[in-house]
């Protein structure tokens, strides 16, 4: 948790590349161990690469993020988030719009 923390804080401050190894290299570690942790570390890495223009890797890794993720949470609802927003920037309204179905349906419970 604390390596995940320390990324998010390097990427924060530009040190996206700094943040990205940190983070890849801890998740093969957390995906058996701590599947929760593996999810929120997945999903930094997509943040950094999302601010570094690679939304193709964003995207990808954002998925893994909520396949990892043991139980729908809030990291799962900020993942479908983030990819609603990159779908919609790219012109994929219908695409986003399901994505923040999903997301309301897991924030409030309801099945998605």
């Amino acid at each position: 948790m604390f390596v995940v923390e320390r990324a998010r804080a390097l990427a924060a401050l530009g040190e996206g590349e700094e943040a990205v190894q940190l983070l890849l290299g801890i998740v093969p570690r957390l995906n058996a161990a701590a599947p929760k942790d593996a999810a929120r570390a997945y999903s930094a890495v997509a943040d950094v690469f999302r601010k570094q223009g690679d939304i193709a890797r964003a995207l990808e890794l954002y998925e893994l993020a909520i396949e990892q993720a043991p139980v729908p949470d809030r990291h799962v609802v900020a993942a479908l988030t983030a990819m609603a927003e990159i779908h919609e920037e790219q012109g994929n309204g219908d695409l986003a719009l399901e994505l923040l179905k999903r997301a309301l349906a897991v924030r409030t419970g309801a099945p998605a």
